[in-house]
């Protein structure tokens, strides 16, 4: 087990650990990040020596955690920000609602639609991670009505054309991940129409260079995702890039599984405050 500890602990603990080694941390009036990895699984047994910490603002969970076992993780006090590698049988997620101070979460593997009702109970949230998710039409609709909700990540979900119809009617959302989607050049139509929207990620989606000119629909884009695996042909750069220079607003860019030319990716370097490739 390593430590390396702050004025106000960022603790990073390595398993294997035991309840005991997480009930250690009771001493501290107050832990900024706790970062808890190489653990197979975080079980109710382990996870109950987290009930004794007395105030948390981060929690990184980089392993599996079984459902039951997050009744310990969410009543943690002052807790704003937590991810979890993925969740696990047995049991069912219960108390979302209860956890009032929570603005980030973020689980990147197997939430069911069970989890993501449950998850849309959260008071306060304002950004939700459910890449790998299995989204449902009403699973959705139930994480729109979240009154702060800015930043939704979807991606590797069954987010579809249909789903993009009800996306759109959400102004609210201004950062939205949707790549390795089933989204088409229909489902971006709709999305086009979220004004608001300021970070868009459509990774390895169904979209065609000429489908790019709908984004000019988007007056505060500032984030672009875009390309491919590495064998996509679909997106080129003599195709993409003349209708990214129409996006006035873009500061960052990041074109995965595009083939540039050198002096293509010096003048993107130049001409963007982040870009990636």
């Amino acid at each position: 087990m390593t430590k390396n500890i702050k004025d106000e602990a960022s603790i990073s603990i390595e398993g294997p650990y035991s309840e005991i080694d997480l009930k250690k941390l009771e001493k501290y009036k107050k832990i900024e990040t706790l970062r808890l990895t190489k653990q197979k699984n975080l079980t109710i047994k382990i996870a109950s020596g987290l009930s004794s910490l007395q105030s948390l603002r981060q929690l990184f969970l980089w392993s599996s955690v079984n459902r039951t076992a997050m009744r310990h993780v969410i009543p943690i006090p002052d807790l704003e920000i937590l991810d979890i590698l993925a969740l696990q049988h047995p049991g069912k997620l219960v108390n979302f609602s209860e956890a009032i101070t929570l603005k980030e979460f973020r689980c990147n593997n197997y939430m069911t639609e069970a989890d993501l009702f449950e998850v849309a109970k959260l008071p306060k949230v304002q950004e939700i991670g459910a890449q790998n998710a299995s989204l449902s039409k009403q699973a959705l609709v139930s994480l729109l009505k979240l009154p702060n909700l800015i930043k939704l990540d979807l991606e590797a979900t069954e987010f579809s054309d249909k789903m993009a119809t009800i996306m759109s009617k959400s102004n609210t959302i201004k950062e939205l991940s949707i790549g390795a989607s089933k989204l088409t050049s229909k489902g971006l139509e709709k999305i086009s129409e979220m004004s608001q929207l300021e970070s868009l990620d459509i990774w390895a989606t169904d979209i065609y260079e000429k489908d790019l000119e709908l984004l000019l629909k988007l007056p505060n884009l500032k984030y672009l995702s875009l390309g491919g695996y590495e064998d996509q042909t679909r997106l080129t750069s003599k195709g993409i890039l003349p209708r990214l220079n129409d996006l006035t607003s873009l500061k960052s860019l990041w074109l995965d599984g595009v083939i540039l030319s050198e002096a293509e990716k010096i003048s993107l370097e130049n001409k963007y405050e982040y870009f990636r490739n």
